[in-house]
């Protein structure tokens, strides 16, 4: 099972961060891009009234659209109880106590989890690059979903073109961190914690022969990262030239299995 130390270090940077988070994406121009396409791609497979399984659900932006969109029922887990009492707040608001639930619950025990016959499962923006086990979750989706099921996973990968930019500067720490087997340190403000990293060759290898793999496509692939907000709003005409190659070169081999993230749907077929 998962280390108890990197899973309390993990849980305590979210929950330091809850307060904040949705004012962070909210007011950040790329990561407002880069959710929409996450919803993009969801979009081509989530059908009305799925019942959808949300990991490292967050403060439920992803949850409250998906059911006001597609009318989907949904269970969310997540590890830090700070993002938990934002989404908590925001069921509340939108009234939709009857079509959300939630818990605090950790991926790696997906066993746990009080329903059966998801129809969908998902997880967005490397909530599953925290875990050095990965292949303990992916290895419960079997005993939880309905033959048909798609599950999409955001996941960072190993390869990033942007990072290797870092060349240029000699920050080699930095330029290679992914390739790390044992992890690499990740930071959110002033809390610190570890993030591995995962091919898709990697993840179709973990799922296996029951999940027929159905799209991927790769995110900030030369499009800027989230961070970089500062470099975003001082290269305008540069950015919209970096968004048309990531959208030109983001579903082309090799092209779309690299990127900060890429995006990847499964269908189950047991």
């Amino acid at each position: 099972m998962e280390n108890i130390e990197s899973n309390f270090g993990v849980e305590m940077a979210f929950t330091n961060q809850s307060t904040s988070f949705d004012a962070f994406d909210i007011s950040n121009p790329i990561l407002i891009k880069l959710r929409a396409q996450v919803r993009k791609h969801v979009g081509h497979f989530i059908k009305e009234n799925d019942f959808l399984l949300e990991m490292n659900a967050g403060t439920g932006l992803d949850a409250l659209y998906f059911s006001e969109k597609y009318n989907v029922r949904i269970h969310a887990i997540d590890i830090s109880e700070g993002m938990l009492n934002q989404f908590e707040a925001k069921v509340q608001l939108k009234k939709l106590e009857g079509k959300i639930t939630y818990e605090k619950l950790s991926f790696m025990n997906l066993s746990d989890v009080p329903y059966r016959n998801f129809d969908y499962v998902f997880s967005n923006f490397g909530g599953l690059n925290c875990t050095g086990n990965l292949n303990i979750v992916l290895s419960q989706l079997p005993t939880i979903l309905k033959p048909g099921a798609i599950i999409t996973l955001v996941i960072m990968p190993v390869i990033c073109p942007w990072e290797f930019m870092w060349l240029f500067t000699r920050n080699y720490k930095k330029t290679f961190r992914r390739f790390h087997k044992n992890g690499s340190n990740a930071k959110i403000e002033n809390d610190h914690f570890t993030t591995w990293h995962y091919s898709y060759s990697i993840i179709k290898k973990m799922l296996g022969k029951q999940f027929k793999p159905l799209k991927v496509e790769s995110m900030s692939l030369l499009f800027p990262p989230p961070q970089s907000i500062k470099f975003a709003k001082q290269n305008p005409r540069l950015l919209k030239t970096l968004e048309r190659l990531d959208k030109l070169f983001g579903s082309i081999l090799p092209f779309n299995k690299w990127g900060d993230h890429y995006i990847a749907s499964f269908q189950f077929q047991p």
